[in-house]
């Protein structure tokens, strides 16, 4: 999640899905009769073999969680593939790096392809679970900047996405293929960059500058949490969270949507925020906050029976109220 909006990755390595900037959406649900569900974007190929549905230990990825980012990695034919999804501060975009290694001890010549999706649609009625979208989009291949242009044909909005360094050719107007070739243990880094705008020329202007800064987001984002999964142990050690209230934060989850952890470097640690569709602003104790954008969605809306510390509160958008034992 960022400031404006959140996106989800999908069970692969690299494909990404449910990309909502409130009123604007992408790979979401197309209002359309026998609807697919979530589409998903960025799902990758090996020389045509679909890696999300590869046998086992092929098919495997390993997945890693962090509060600003999601790294993922999968090795198949002697290829291994790392992504590193996030988005970056105060834009409607999502960024993620793809780093593709050769294991073998001899020169590899291959193909990587890259089923893009759109279905950007804006909806200014409000929705909860599922996010919209249009299954019509004009669809503009850009070969100079290496990206697919989507365009709604039912709202104002357009979407793009695509790679720097550029693919080497699109097919089937949505399929873009890199043709790549790697010496013995040699890597190379695709970086990908997804944005959603009001227009066309506005998306492809957010698009060039976000792949002009990519180096300067990865390193941005990389602020905004902690170097590795093993400063969670160190914090805990230094007293500044301790592994109790870390699981703690369970009890927010039950459809709680926009969920977001934040954590704020300023104070080392000691404040955390939750942002929740639920409770306006529900303080649980030791700086630990829930923010809330009930008002906006459905004021009568309530989450009941949550439990922290042994008690059970029910949370309105008037706030949280202790529930009789």
């Amino acid at each position: 999640m960022n400031e404006w909006g959140y996106a989800q990755v999908a069970k692969s390595v690299s494909a990404i899905t449910a990309i909502s900037f409130p009123p604007y959406a992408c790979c979401g649900v197309p209002e359309t009769a026998w609807s697919p569900g979530f589409l998903r974007t960025c799902e990758i190929f090996v020389n045509g073999r679909f890696l999300a549905i590869a046998a086992s230990p092929d098919g495997n990825v390993e997945d890693q969680w962090f509060p600003h980012c999601v790294v993922r990695t999968q090795t198949a034919e002697n290829l291994q593939v790392s992504t590193r999804m996030f988005l970056p501060s105060k834009h409607r975009a999502v960024v993620q790096s793809i780093t593709v290694r050769n294991l073998s001890a001899a020169q590899r010549r291959f193909t990587l392809s890259f089923d893009m999706r759109g279905a950007v649609a804006k909806k200014t009625k409000p929705w909860f679970v599922n996010s919209p979208g249009e299954a019509d989009n004009r669809v503009t291949w850009d070969a100079q900047r290496g990206c697919l242009l989507f365009e709604a044909q039912l709202s104002e909005i357009a979407g793009v996405r695509g790679f720097h360094p550029a693919p080497s050719r699109v097919e089937q107007t949505r399929i873009l293929h890199c043709d790549m070739e790697l010496g013995p243990r040699e890597q190379e880094e695709l970086k990908f960059v997804l944005t959603i705008a009001e227009n066309g020329r506005a998306a492809i202007e957010l698009y060039a500058s976000l792949q002009a800064r990519f180096a300067h987001l990865e390193k941005e984002n990389e602020g905004k949490g902690w170097q590795s999964g093993s400063d969670w142990p160190s914090a805990f050690r230094r007293r500044c969270i301790s592994a109790a209230q870390r699981w703690s934060f369970q009890v927010i989850g039950r459809r709680a949507l926009h969920r977001r952890l934040v954590q704020r470097r300023c104070r080392r640690f000691t404040e955390l925020v939750i942002d929740s569709i639920f409770g306006p602003e529900l303080t649980l104790s030791n700086g630990i906050r829930v923010n809330s954008h009930l008002g906006s969605f459905d004021s009568s809306a309530r989450l009941g029976e949550v439990r922290y510390q042994g008690g059970l509160s029910t949370i309105t958008k008037d706030g949280a109220q202790r529930e009789r034992a």
